[in-house]
């Protein structure tokens, strides 16, 4: 059987419902119309760009984020997917990719490659405040190295939500890791994503 590619949006934390409730009051809502043109809408649409089959994962209450409630979510669908696993992470997904991996594992699946997009590591850096505290990886992420060695890591320089910072510090960590580092692509709210394409197929 083929590795499938198991994709996970981001999101938003928050520390209380409230300051939840104040965004929804306030947020920017521009780039939402940008949606269509995002390279995520783009990937399902395409699917033939990856030589996979893709899983677009659906974690519970993105705009709410809580940790154990997605952990709980993909612990359910972990059975159902392939014995060879290829997770892509963009931004909240990336984080929990890394917090989820350093601490569990994959139990009796295998890692082909691990794809980090736009992921903070840390909140430090004005990434975030403590509202995503409870998806900062508690043990050593370096251990995800032994998991596989084709670990990727995407950032843009003029990313507005995570600095680049972070992608730095994921790197130090995760030494083996491949670092793209651009220079105009802000939080990948963009229309098409080549490169990550270009790399997934790389392994398959």
């Amino acid at each position: 059987m083929k590795p499938q590619v198991i994709y996970f949006h981001g999101g938003d934390v928050f520390e209380s419902r409230s300051d939840y409730l104040n965004s929804l009051k306030t947020k920017d809502i521009e780039r939402y119309f940008l949606k269509d043109k995002n390279w995520e809408i783009w990937t399902k649409k395409m699917p033939t760009k990856i030589r996979a089959d893709l899983f677009c994962m659906q974690m519970p209450c993105s705009d709410f984020a809580k940790y154990k409630e997605w952990k709980i979510w993909f612990e359910r669908f972990l059975p159902k997917f392939s014995e060879e696993l290829v997770l892509v992470g963009w931004s909240l997904g990336g984080i929990f990719l890394l917090k989820y991996l350093s601490e569990e594992g994959l139990k009796n699946k295998k890692l082909n490659s691990l794809f980090l997009i736009a992921s903070p590591f840390d909140g430090a850096d004005d990434c975030s405040d403590r509202a995503l505290e409870e998806f900062v990886p508690k043990k050593d992420i370096k251990n995800i190295e032994k998991l596989t060695r084709n670990i990727y890591i995407y950032h843009s320089k003029d990313d507005f939500v995570v600095p680049f910072s972070q992608a730095e510090k994921i790197k130090q960590r995760l030494q083996s890791s491949t670092l793209r580092v651009f220079e105009d692509r802000n939080h990948f709210i963009v229309e098409n994503f080549k490169e990550l394409f270009d790399d997934i197929n790389k392994h398959l």
